[in-house]
């Protein structure tokens, strides 16, 4: 039943919209109808995130804007949850198959543009599909990609005609100080008639898995106003208005730099880990302050490239996430606990220690500290 829900605001527009040829070819009815693509169409995701242990968890936001481009050219183009772009393809398709053109990555305001060594992203009547690049970050580091495709299967989902596409990643960086990483994945994308990608199930060696939903499809016109509303940042902090206000905390490079925590490698956060922190609370956790206390109580700061976390400020709400104020004793003595710890981790991008954004949700229930989040 969730396809029908998509489809509200497009269902009028799918028959008269598509014209009789189309240039994606095959790709045509599983991707958004092409009239409504030249346009541009937003699909917004859920992205979950479960370490191999199972011991951490979080959810992210993901868009995809897919536009065709001199009417022949398919761009498709990721935002984060902050409506920053992340990374762009060109594609165009030949004999069923989705070439890349051009590829290129965005970060700190700057462009990185990939060697394509291999083209084809998707074979969508195929099995076989390779795609191959090497991309160089600030003249340092190097990464090295490629996506295979092994097999594809027709399906039905929702009893709506499904494409699915199975995929081996490889990524290898380069850098020049410090040891090389590597990550392999298995890859399980669904292509849903009219819709695009729908899900996605990716499965990283010895990290965990990430799993993609389409939760909601939109004009392009509506995503922007959409990004035109957004605050400053999603994770922004205004500096003056904090609960350690006053103090010397101090940030090592400009407002626009902060980067969130799970960024950079390694990821910013307590060094002991998740674990340090359940430690950490049941030592020092006043439970006084916390009779029949039920809900999420939520720190949010700033971890600088020296390792030193400030700039906190709270979001409370009960255990249906409904906003609540939390009694101000509790919050103020989970506030000392976390200023009280100095084994904060800054992150690392390159070879450079950065700010970064990070939180910690505290959930109560019947007065019971139940988990530390994420």
């Amino acid at each position: 039943m969730k396809h029908l829900f998509f489809c509200i605001g497009f269902a009028c527009l799918l028959a008269a919209c598509r014209p009789t040829i189309s240039p994606l070819g095959t790709a045509a009815d599983y991707l958004p109808p092409t009239e409504l693509l030249r346009k541009g169409v937003v699909n917004k995701y859920y992205l979950h995130y479960n370490s191999a242990d199972g011991y951490n968890k979080s959810t992210d936001i993901r868009y995809h804007l897919y536009r065709l481009a001199a009417d022949d050219r398919l761009e498709i183009t990721t935002y984060d949850a902050g409506f920053q772009p992340l990374d762009r393809r060109l594609t165009f398709f030949q004999d069923h198959q989705q070439i890349v053109e051009q590829q290129e990555q965005y970060w700190q305001g700057d462009t990185f543009p990939a060697t394509i060594i291999s083209p084809v992203l998707l074979n969508w009547q195929g099995d076989t599909a390779r795609l191959e690049t090497q991309t160089t970050f600030n003249q340092e580091t190097e990464e090295k990609f490629l996506l295979r495709q092994t097999h594809r299967i027709d399906s039905l989902l929702d009893n709506q005609p499904a494409k699915i596409f199975y995929k081996e990643r490889e990524q290898h960086y380069h850098y020049p100080e410090r040891e090389d990483r590597r990550f392999q994945a298995q890859i399980r994308d669904t292509y849903l008639k009219g819709m695009g990608l729908y899900a996605r199930e990716m499965h990283v060696e010895k990290e965990g898995i990430v799993r993609m939903e389409l939760v909601e499809q939109m004009p392009h016109k509506t995503f922007l106003k959409r990004r035109a509303a957004a605050p400053k940042r999603v994770g922004y902090i205004n500096p003056a208005n904090t609960m350690d206000n006053g103090t010397a905390f101090n940030i090592c490079h400009p407002e626009e730099r902060i980067h969130d925590y799970y960024n950079s490698y390694p990821d910013a956060g307590y060094r002991l880990g998740k674990r340090g922190l359940e430690a950490v609370f049941q030592e020092q956790l006043d439970t006084t302050l916390s009779i029949g206390v039920s809900g999420y109580l939520t720190y949010r700061f700033v971890i600088n490239c020296e390792g030193q976390a400030g700039r906190f400020i709270t979001e409370e709400a009960d255990l249906d996430f409904r906003r609540i104020e939390f009694p101000q004793p509790l919050v103020q003595h989970c506030f000392n606990i976390l200023q009280g710890l100095t084994d904060w981790e800054a992150g690392v991008l390159g070879n450079e220690p950065v700010d970064t954004y990070a939180y910690l949700t505290l959930k109560f229930r019947d007065g019971v500290l139940l988990e530390i989040l994420p």
